[in-house]
């Protein structure tokens, strides 16, 4: 026998079908309007220098942010007179193309983007959003990449205030990829250097907060051998951080010292440690405070496994790293003092 639902449940069934239509229709209103790909992408191809594009774009809807990047590729090294008038007319030919004017970065890279491509090796690029970067600096990127940086050199420039940010990442020590950076042509910018963690080496990363200047080369020359491994032996440092923000330098390390069994005593360890700290700690910029993060990590082990623990992390480390702490640097930012 068939049955016959009753008034309520149409009801019910009837806005149930409403609702979804109006969520459908509001979805697909908030949804970004996408470009046709492959128009853009043989507009582009049009202009001189591009040897390759990546016009994929995904379109902010609810519950996603999408992805609105456009990659061109540029020869490597690049041509100094074809990228700077590349930044000029790219966002020109996308404000020509329906929709197009959605991608809110460029980016030029050396990168290969053609369809077999492989990862090449350290790639450098320059992103900008619609509006192009300042006159030159495509001319002075270009340059600097053809002097062989010792890895990708990775330039952003952003409006409002205008901001241009770069950023090296190798296998190089630091103290080696500063002293490229000052020769670059870029000494200027807002720079981060970072050197890939090796089972030897740590993983370092600088971030000056300041225009590069000659000096830094040596101080951080003078921080590197505070942790450097001896005759091929691995560096009691797993991680390295050093940030200059607003008059703190924050300062990371986390260290690693398998062969010392238990948890790590400062009147015992502290010799193998605080070098490294009084070193950055020591080539501070004037004005500056310290604020340390001090923490070990035993390769291998498991979070929360024995042997990881925090040292000194703003007056909840170890007590007695803690109190060595505060009394080897009396002027470091107060434990109620949160930097911003």
């Amino acid at each position: 026998m068939g049955t016959t639902a009753g008034p309520g449940r149409r009801l019910r069934r009837g806005l149930g079908v409403v609702g979804c239509t109006l969520l459908t229709m509001a979805a697909a209103g908030c949804a970004q309007p996408e470009p046709d790909e492959q128009e853009v992408a043989q507009a582009v191809r049009g202009l001189p220098g591009v040897k390759g594009v990546d016009a994929s774009f995904i379109g902010t809807s609810l519950g996603g942010a999408g992805d609105q990047e456009i990659s061109v590729q540029v020869a490597s090294p690049p041509d100094p007179r074809e990228v700077e008038e590349l930044v000029r007319s790219l966002p020109q030919t996308l404000r020509r193309i329906e929709h197009a004017d959605g991608y809110d970065e460029l980016v030029l890279t050396t990168r290969d983007l053609g369809e077999r491509a492989e990862v090449s090796t350290d790639p450098s690029s320059l992103g900008f959003g619609s509006e192009p970067p300042l006159p030159g600096l495509a001319t002075r990127w270009a340059k600097a990449v053809a002097t062989s940086p010792p890895g990708g050199l990775q330039v952003r420039s952003r409006p409002a205030p205008r901001r241009v940010t770069a950023s090296v990442s190798s296998h190089e020590p630091v103290s080696t990829a500063l002293g490229w950076a000052l020769r670059s042509g870029l000494p200027e910018l807002d720079w981060t250097v970072v050197e890939y963690q090796t089972p030897q080496a740590p993983y370092v990363r600088f971030s000056a907060g300041r225009p590069l200047v000659a000096p830094m080369v040596d101080e951080w020359r003078a921080i590197e051998a505070t942790y450097a491994g001896q005759d091929g032996s691995a560096s009691i440092a797993r991680v390295v951080v050093v940030e200059d923000v607003e008059g703190v330098r924050r300062v990371r390390v986390v260290v690693s010292l398998p062969e010392m069994g238990g948890p790590l005593a400062e009147a015992a360890h502290g010799a193998w440690v605080w070098p490294i700290v009084e070193a950055a700690h020591d080539s501070m910029p004037a004005g500056h405070r310290l604020d340390l993060e001090l923490g070990r990590s035993e390769r291998g082990a498991q979070n929360g496994g024995a042997g990881d623990a925090d040292l000194v992390d703003g007056g909840t480390g170890s007590a007695d790293w803690e109190a060595a702490y505060r009394q080897r640097f009396p002027d470091a930012v107060p434990v109620s003092v949160t930097p911003g």
